[in-house]
């Protein structure tokens, strides 16, 4: 998380100097509803956090804004039991796993009114998805269980939606978004199961699927 915040600080410094109007950078909580099969197989929809950073490519282009959206979500995550060899004895120990994605893209919104209470905008998404496992056991397991992070796919995604940005204060607003994502066919792992033995399995405990979904965004904004 902290090297995705630092990533964002460092673009938004770059492209500010590329910037003749007014940026923003931003935080915000997401809520997806994953669609079709793929909100079959999950456990339960993904939540996470994301970053933006927006700014106008010319002052001549007014109401439209380019930036770049990152972000990290998590949808699985449970402890079970997996048996190791510890000093030459069979042994037990809780491994914790969370299975989550990564999604990026390049963004176009277009403000219907700007410097208003309330501002309406269409926005417009190009990106993707990848997805991930992290398993994690106790530091005094370390030597004997290798905690890893394992990548199962990757889609794109192209996404339409709107929102609207609520102006709170000098250059401070609260930003809401609704984002339909078409989601092309990827790889991913879910422990939602209770069966130990599909758990275990990397086989029976990965899905593939298309990965439409329905992205609802809630954050705050700063200018600049």
């Amino acid at each position: 998380m902290y090297k995705i915040s630092t990533l964002v600080i460092i673009l938004s410094l770059a492209f500010s100097s590329l910037s003749e109007a007014q940026s923003y950078i931003g935080v915000n909580f997401n809520y997806m509803k994953a669609l079709g099969e793929y909100g079959d197989n999950l456990t339960s929809n993904p939540r996470g956090i994301g970053f933006n950073y927006m700014f106008q490519p010319k002052s001549s282009f007014k109401h439209f804004y380019v930036g770049l959206q990152v972000g990290v979500s998590m949808y699985a995550m449970e402890g079970y039991n997996e048996a190791v060899w510890i000093d030459e004895e069979l042994a037990t120990i809780e491994v914790d796993e969370e299975d989550c994605f990564l999604s990026y893209s390049l963004t176009g919104r277009y403000y219907l009114v700007e410097d208003r209470l309330i501002n309406p905008y269409l926005e417009m998404r190009f990106g993707g998805m990848s997805f991930f496992s992290t398993k994690l056991t106790e530091d005094k397991y370390d030597e004997y269980y290798d905690n890893s992070t394992t990548f199962h796919g990757t889609a794109l995604q192209t996404g339409l939606g709107g929102g609207f940005s609520f102006h709170v204060k000098d250059n401070l607003w609260v930003d809401f978004n609704v984002i339909y994502n078409k989601g092309s066919h990827t790889n991913y792992r879910d422990i939602g199961s209770k069966d130990v033995n599909f758990r275990l399995d990397p086989e029976a405990s990965e899905f593939e699927s298309y990965t439409g979904n329905l992205n609802f965004g809630l954050g705050v904004q700063f200018g600049f």
